[in-house]
């Protein structure tokens, strides 16, 4: 199936004049444009998220959950799909649900983090918040959490989060698998 194809895949149902404007509009939101006739394996991992979201979002879905999208990309390709992110949450302006790991992207992403651990709920707080007061330094820590996860390395990430944030991207963290 070719680029195209993929990200035409969920618009069974409409007239293929609706169907070729809606992909041409993701195509050239996604810089897609010269890979419309590609097939899987002759694009790049990023190109291929950049078509996975196309497909997820050219029926503009009232939110979008994403697990662990990045986790097989190099970090330059990691960095550029972080602001791809950014820029389809303003400009869809729908939530966005992250299922992350890696506590440092979760810190450079959120406006809102959700702290998980064997199946409950334990904090829901800003980064900055957690970063100031992390699990495990409250009351009752939790045993399977280690509040040195939160150390200061995140501390450069902190800063802009506070300032500005908006209050629509949530990610949540699972501890245990660290």
């Amino acid at each position: 199936m070719t680029v195209k194809g993929n990200i035409a895949y969920g618009l069974k149902g409409l007239r293929s004049s609706e169907i070729r404007d809606k992909v041409d509009e993701m195509t050239n939101l996604f810089h897609l444009q010269r890979l419309e006739d590609d097939v899987p394996s002759e694009i790049s991992g990023g190109q291929k998220q950049r078509v996975a979201l196309a497909r997820a979002l050219i029926r503009r879905p009232k939110a979008l959950l994403l697990d662990e999208p990045f986790s097989a990309l190099d970090i330059p390709v990691r960095l550029e799909m972080r602001r791809l992110l950014k820029d389809i949450r303003n400009d869809f302006d729908i939530p966005v649900v992250l299922v992350k790991h890696d506590v440092i992207e979760a810190y450079a992403m959120a406006d809102k983090i959700i702290i998980y651990s064997e199946g409950r709920v334990l904090k829901i707080a800003s980064p900055c918040e957690i970063f100031h007061l992390p699990v495990g330094l409250e009351e009752e820590p939790p045993t399977s959490l280690s509040p040195s996860v939160f150390g200061l390395g995140c501390a450069h990430v902190c800063y802009p989060l506070c300032t500005n944030a908006p209050s629509r991207r949530s990610i949540g963290r699972r501890p245990e698998l660290k």
